[in-house]
């Protein structure tokens, strides 16, 4: 009988003694989480996924590009606690939006003009990367390909001029390099 008063002592003192404690994730991970005090100081506890028992009022957590995120603690009872946030990525600044869509657009054109002078339409193709070079006469690309519709068509001096045009926007690619020197020799 003494032995199980013990035993029901040694439970009881256990639960008395149970600490209370947070596990928090987040998605995405690594987010960093930080402590709000009632006087509303802070102090960095680390990042996701991360379990503590510190005491505090709130959690803040943070992630680059996405938007903060505060939970209410209040006073922790003899218990654990689990938090699961999910972060929502910041809106775009509109820059960056506009950036992409003209990489898109690029990227877009491109893809067709190599679909057009697969199947031989070449007027097409070529009417394409005009416009493409006028829009974007920075990009090597398209005078590349301008070159290869001349080459294809048997306009060696006019492939030759766009090669040149390539190669002084991109003057490190080898194959425009390559293709120009064959035609150089070629014309001799």
């Amino acid at each position: 009988m003494k032995v199980f008063y013990l035993f029901l002592f040694l439970i009881v003192l256990g639960a008395c003694s149970t600490s209370s404690s947070i596990k928090l994730r987040s998605v995405p991970d690594g987010a960093t989480v930080s402590a709000i005090e009632s006087d509303g100081s802070s102090r960095s506890l680390g990042k996701t996924p991360l379990e503590t028992s510190e005491s505090m009022q709130s959690l803040l957590i943070e992630k680059e590009g996405f938007e903060s995120s505060r939970i209410f603690v209040g006073r922790l009872q003899s218990q654990n606690y689990e938090y699961s946030v999910k972060l929502t990525a910041k809106a775009e600044d509109p820059k960056v939006t506009d950036i992409k869509s003209r990489h898109e657009r690029l990227a877009k054109t491109i893809a067709k003009a190599h679909n057009l002078i697969n199947n031989k339409r070449y007027s097409e193709a070529d009417s394409l990367l005009v416009n493409l070079t006028n829009e974007y006469p920075y990009v090597s690309v398209g005078y590349d390909l301008l070159g290869n519709i001349s080459y294809l068509q048997k306009d060696f001096r006019r492939a030759i001029g766009y090669y040149q045009k390539s190669l002084e926007l991109n003057p490190e690619n080898v194959e425009t390099k390559q293709v120009l020197d064959r035609l150089r020799s070629m014309s001799n």
